[in-house]
């Protein structure tokens, strides 16, 4: 569109020189020509825009700017001035490579942030670039990307101002800029105390070419308010949400690693976030997830007192029991077991309920007659039966720590003759004679209860220090009526597909009775009761989250 006869001096006839050839290179193209419509309003529009007299502003900061660039950088320049007329020289170092107009648009950035930061609201900003005060005054279009994104990014900073003015000077008039872009592009000057010095590494421009991972309504919306203007938000269930959601994607999320409470609030401010609560709605969210209390550690702790038992003549008495206390292994928790005991009128009773570290102490004595019975076998294992009755004499036989006395000469009264005695004649078998012999058990005999309370007295003294140094490592776990627990995964709960990656615990269980010391009885969240009751050494309490 234009106001000249363009069109007629085109298709002239009897045009010729210069005015033929422009014809014939514009005749490729399919070039319209209309004519330009009035221009009466737009010469208002610019009459007024030029001679409307500003309104009165006050505590205007002048900003002179310049910007150099060389092969291997750049340099800019500012010159401020404030209200009370006190100056301000500053350089900046461009350490990357920079055009001229580059460098221009960053000395211009970089008056506009230290005005800002010296707390100017009205500023007028003056440039030798024609360039660059044009485009920000909108005379000129930004065609270049880099222009462009320049262009954008001093828009959002004129934003901060309440008022800005771009001048453009001559040259002369901008020594004072010019002379301190000069001395950061050469790196002279730096003698100069009064000069406020920065480096810049990177371009201005650089967080813009950052993709933006939010959107104006997203979940991180309300994050970057707060960080950019310190407003929370209006709702406190949003809040929540939000922070969840923080704890959730640390916590469990894609980088998630199911680490502690200290190690995930520690991890949350690493990522840039942070609330007054975080320590403790961390540790509220590690101890209610429920991968994290599936597949936690099986603590050593002893979780309940020792429950000593006491027994300090196991062959005084013979014939069939009244009870049978057993572990809750499945050979002895099997049908034919329990009718082999019904059949003979044994009572089957489990070590949970009564004691809770009976079952531990047992296995104690079936250890050392383990190890007695494979240290005779070697390599013939299958004998074990055959070698068994030896093994329980060799027991029987030794004197054993807590009484100090055999267990058979706390039946009987006295020592048994062993094997070794009949090989190689003993003193008491040399000199042996029937009478003596029968006068000195009667004997024994008779101060055999005194022997009794002394290894009584002795194992209680015993069975205290093992109870005392027990207990101090103690911590004392309580469940009531109604509680949700998780039971330890033994080998017989145990899923043989699930391999080493299966849970450590299983559930969860609800308490239901409570019979005996660190003893409970439990049922799933179906109401089915489970069929015997378990150690709290098995147990432990399950939390479940917030709805």
């Amino acid at each position: 569109m234009t106001d000249q006869p363009i069109k007629k001096a085109m298709n002239k006839p009897e045009a010729a020189g210069r005015m033929v050839q422009w014809a014939i290179e514009l005749s490729q193209f399919d070039i319209k020509y209309r004519p330009r419509v009035a221009i009466k309003a737009q010469a208002l529009a610019d009459f007024i825009a030029e001679f409307t007299v500003p309104e009165n502003i006050e505590n205007i900061w002048t900003v002179n700017t310049d910007g150099s660039s060389t092969q291997h950088g750049g340099g800019a320049g500012i010159v401020l001035t404030s209200p009370e007329k006190n100056v301000i020289k500053y350089r900046i170092q461009l350490k990357f490579p920079v055009t001229n107009n580059e460098a221009k648009y960053e000395a211009l950035l970089a008056g506009l942030r230290v005005a800002r930061a010296l707390g100017a609201k009205n500023v007028v900003l003056r440039s030798d670039s024609q360039l660059v005060i044009g485009q920000v005054r909108g005379e000129y279009e930004a065609k270049e990307a880099r222009m462009q994104k320049y262009l954008k990014l001093t828009n959002q900073l004129i934003s901060s101002f309440n008022y800005t003015e771009f001048v453009q000077i001559p040259r002369e008039q901008n020594t004072e800029a010019d002379e301190v872009a000069r001395s950061a592009s050469t790196d002279s000057g730096g003698k100069r105390s009064d000069w406020k010095t920065e480096e810049q590494n990177h371009s201005s421009i650089l967080e813009l070419q950052i993709s933006s991972v939010h959107t104006d309504h997203g979940w991180t919306s309300p994050i970057v308010t707060f960080l950019q203007e310190g407003r929370l938000p209006d709702d406190p269930e949003e809040v929540k949400k939000e922070a969840r959601y923080i704890l959730e994607e640390v916590h469990g999320g894609i980088c998630g690693d199911h680490t502690g409470a200290k190690s995930l609030a520690r991890n949350i401010m690493r990522a840039g976030y942070f609330w007054p609560t975080m320590q403790r709605d961390a540790a509220d969210f590690v101890r209610t997830c429920d991968s994290c209390q599936r597949y936690g550690n099986v603590q050593r702790i002893p979780r309940e007192k020792m429950t000593t038992i006491s027994s300090l003549w196991p062959f005084a008495q013979f014939g069939i029991p009244r009870t049978i206390i057993s572990d809750n292994g499945r050979q002895f928790d099997s049908q034919s077991f329990r009718s082999f005991c019904s059949s003979l009128g044994i009572k089957n009773k489990y070590s949970s309920p009564g004691h809770p570290q009976a079952n531990g102490q047992t296995e104690v004595t079936n250890r050392t007659l383990l190890k007695i019975i494979k240290s005779r076998l070697v390599g013939a294992k299958g004998m074990w039966p055959e070698e068994l009755p030896s093994a329980l004499w060799a027991y029987r036989t030794t004197a054993q720590t807590p009484t100090g006395e055999t267990p058979f000469s706390l039946t009987y009264g006295t020592e048994a003759v062993i094997p070794v005695e009949v090989g190689l004649t003993s003193l008491r078998r040399e000199f042996f004679d029937e009478q003596t012999n029968e006068n000195q058990l009667k004997e024994n005999l008779d101060n055999l209860d005194e022997i009794r309370d002394q290894a009584a007295e002795r194992m209680a003294k015993y069975q205290q220090k093992i109870a005392e140094y027990y207990n101090q490592r103690v911590k004392l776990r309580r469940f009531n009526i109604g509680d949700l627990v998780l039971r330890k995964v033994t080998p017989a709960t145990k899923d043989p597909s699930h391999g080493k990656l299966g849970p450590s615990w299983e559930g969860p269980y609800r308490v239901v009775h409570y019979s005996h010391q660190g003893s409970y009885h439990l049922e799933d969240l179906e109401g089915k009761r489970l069929p015997r009751p378990w150690n709290v050494e098995h147990l432990k309490r399950y939390y479940e989250k917030e709805p």
